[in-house]
């Protein structure tokens, strides 16, 4: 698992990335739960795991405090079902319970051999996603669809970096587990690798993660080189070691892109000339009023009023995004995303005081591991005080030689699991990478380390926080294996609901926007697509019909053809689950509006009045509600009151002016100069309007002027086509 699902993609967009990976890490959780448990089927004396002694019975279950984390939190979810979001909910509670698992499961398997082999498959994984992610960068490999570049099999540039800079603690503490120098230089190579695929994300939480991690594992391998594997190392080696990484570092750093799409955002940059200049970008000050900064720190102050809205249950789990538009500014009628980019706000305004529970036990947690462990940076391997006799002589002389042979012993294992959840939660400041399938499984595979670490060294940490034995008999396999039997089947019902679901939703929207690209949308030879898209849109919606993301793409590109009755019919269904979208209701209401039904727009209109009586879409859309109803008076005197006043829509600019032109040039003069200042691409139109405005009001001077702008800005291509819209009298003289 842990190689296989950063490494796997979809070389198609009918199934979004993620989602393959969440099958791959539930299917090897469950798969793994489901083997630990068969090993119990005939009661303990039959078994067999790594910290088991030398007698024939299995040691007990061990259960640690640290697994009641998660649990606690999918406890809440089920909970939270009954009163908040049942679907969403739903959800919370099973990537909680996989979470708790891998933690649970972990604990009972993790020895100094089982930790190295994780390592492995968790360096493998990051070096072949960041393969794909070379290619795309170097080449502009286009084999798994993406969105910003370069994303691996991540579909977000992101969402790679965050998981690269998780795993890269595993892959230093592989160049201390491995025997043979060669072996090692090779390691090193292949981390460097990784390392310039996470420069070429340029996502800047991550980079300065990884600035971090660059002072912290040399530290750790230096201040614990006794724990290091591979012996008879000189200064010669350590300086050609730290030269191999610099050099691949600086030579494939150095390999300028031949991505078109990222040619176009930042011309032909390298990663290291691109992470460098990410970087530097926090110390602009308009990152802060104009970046993507400034627009996540909208999104954390809105989780902020939240929070202080809700808090001591939280709006529920999973629930954030269903209300987090009652708590955007004024100005926005659509929600900025669909998660917090801060886990920690994140999970504090769904969860209240559970969520603060659990933060404030982590980093607890975490201190006291940190604390412990450079308290103990000196110190021989320690022998349980509770060892069988039988086994001290065997500890004895492993101490003796300075190997570290359990989790206990090995602090360099426990060093790189801190420092890997250390760099997840810093990332989780800006992101959401719990909620990633992969990068969510390496949090719960580092506090599984950690864990079983805390489990081999039961005699040097608080009595409350050990790990508590319980033998599993035959019946108690027998019904946990029941259970997971069910788990099993359940999550291959799920996944194969959710490849359905996102083929038939994915396809739909694609054909729809294909179709509304086109100029001829109108044309009969489209029919059988356009059926085609209500029909998958009906079958994806009858499997999930909470799909916020997906289904609203396929709905607002057939409202661009006309077809208001079957757009509408799908906005309604996400507004069953996402009441306070005002940008849907303000859809819904204009669909209504397209059948006549008055009474239905406004019950839209009153319900998102409530939410946030200034958006400027809201505001737009009780002028067109005036004029439908006759209202011509007010609605002129409410549209220009909101142009002047500074309220932009495109529906208020098409409708001011649709009612200027027919009742007030001043009015629709004002909203084309309103129209022209919002959007310049537009403005030749605009400037083509103004012309034929001034030319009604008998003004030739401003007229011809406004004739001359658009002229100017037309393409010299297409000049000719414009002119044919100008009267001959004020076209130029040839």
């Amino acid at each position: 698992m842990a190689a296989l699902a950063p490494a796997v993609g979809v070389p198609y967009e009918e199934l979004l990335q993620d989602t393959l990976k969440s099958i791959v890490v539930a299917a090897g959780t469950l798969a793994a739960c489901g083997g630990f448990l068969w090993a119990y089927r005939n009661g303990p004396q039959d078994a067999w795991l790594p910290h088991a002694l030398p007698h024939d019975a299995l040691p007990p279950l061990a259960l640690p405090p640290l697994a009641v984390l998660p649990f606690g939190l999918m406890a809440y979810a089920l909970g939270s079902m009954a009163w908040s979001h049942t679907y969403l909910a739903g959800v919370e509670a099973v990537r909680w319970f996989l979470f708790g698992s891998i933690v649970l499961l972990g604990t009972q398997l993790f020895s100094v051999r089982h930790v190295t082999l994780l390592a492995w498959g968790v360096h493998l994984g990051a070096v072949v996603a960041s393969l794909w992610a070379s290619w795309q960068f170097w080449f502009g490999w286009s084999f798994f669809p993406q969105g910003p570049n370069p994303a691996s099999t991540f579909i977000n540039r992101n969402f790679l970096a965050e998981y690269l800079v998780c795993a890269l603690p595993y892959s230093v503490l592989l160049l201390a587990r491995v025997r043979d120098k060669s072996t090692v230089f090779v390691l090193s190579a292949s981390l460097a690798w990784v390392v310039v695929a996470l420069l070429m994300t340029g996502t800047r939480s991550a980079l300065t993660a990884l600035a971090g991690l660059a002072v912290v594992l040399p530290t750790a391998l230096w201040m614990l080189r006794r724990e290091v594997v591979s012996q008879g190392w000189s200064r010669g080696h350590v300086v050609a070691l730290v030269a191999t990484l610099g050099l691949v570092i600086a030579g494939l750093g150095s390999i300028p892109t031949n991505n078109t799409t990222l040619i176009q955002e930042y011309g032909r940059i390298d990663a290291l000339h691109r992470s460098t200049q990410r970087v530097a970008s926090l110390t602009q000050p308009q990152e802060y009023t104009e970046g993507s900064i400034s627009i996540r720190s909208r999104m954390w102050m809105a989780t902020l009023r939240m929070i202080a809205d809700h808090p001591l249950a939280g709006v529920g789990a999973g629930a954030w995004e269903v209300h987090v538009p009652r708590y955007q500014d004024d100005d926005l009628s659509t929600e900025l995303d669909y998660y917090a980019h801060h886990e920690p706000l994140q999970l504090v305004a769904e969860y209240g005081l559970v969520g603060w529970g659990f933060l404030v036990l982590l980093l607890a947690y975490l201190a006291r591991t940190a604390f412990q462990i450079w308290r103990e940076r000196n110190a021989g391997v320690a022998i349980p005080a509770d060892t069988p006799a039988e086994m001290h002589a065997t500890m004895h002389d492993a101490t003796q030689a300075e190997l570290p042979t359990t989790m206990q012993a090995d602090a360099l294992i426990r060093t790189c699991a801190l420092a890997s959840v250390a760099a997840l939660l810093w990332v989780s400041q800006g992101g959401f990478p719990w909620r990633m399938a992969a990068t969510g499984a390496l949090f719960a595979l580092g506090l599984a380390v950690l864990s079983a670490a805390d489990r081999a060294s039961n005699a040097v940490i608080p009595p409350w926080f050990r790990p508590r034995p319980w033998t599993i008999q035959r019946h108690h396999a027998v019904a946990m294996l029941c259970a997971m039997a069910v788990c099993i089947g359940m999550a291959i019902a799920i996944s194969t609901q959710a490849v359905r679901c996102e083929w038939w939703l994915v396809r739909a929207g694609k054909t729809a926007l294909g179709i509304a690209a086109t100029r001829t949308a109108q044309d009969p030879r489209w029919d059988a697509e356009k059926q085609a898209v209500v029909g998958w849109l009906r079958e994806g919606i009858a499997i999930h019909p909470h799909y916020r993301k997906l289904s609203v793409i396929a709905a607002d590109a057939m409202a661009r053809w006309g077809d208001w009755a079957h757009a509408t019919w799908v906005w309604e269904s996400v507004l069953a689950s996402r009441p306070y979208v005002v940008s849907l209701r303000v859809n819904a209401a204009r669909g209504h509006l397209a059948a006549g039904d008055i009474p239905g727009a406004y019950r839209h209109y009153a319900l998102a009045l409530h939410v946030n009586p200034h958006s400027p879409a809201l505001q737009a859309l009780h002028v067109t509600l005036l004029h439908r109803e006759g209202q011509i008076g007010p609605a002129m005197r409410r549209a220009r009151a909101l142009l002047v006043s500074g309220v932009i829509d495109q529906n208020l600019v098409q409708e001011a002016y649709v009612l200027g032109r027919s009742h007030d040039l001043d009015l629709a003069i004002l909203a084309m100069h309103a129209g022209i200042r919002a959007w310049p691409q537009r403005a030749m139109d605009g400037w083509l309007r103004l012309g034929h405005l001034y030319l009604a009001k008998h003004d030739p001077d401003r007229a011809r002027k406004a004739f001359a702008t658009a002229l100017a800005l037309s393409p010299p291509m297409t000049r000719w086509l414009l002119q044919e819209h100008i009267p001959k009298a004020y076209r130029p003289v040839e």
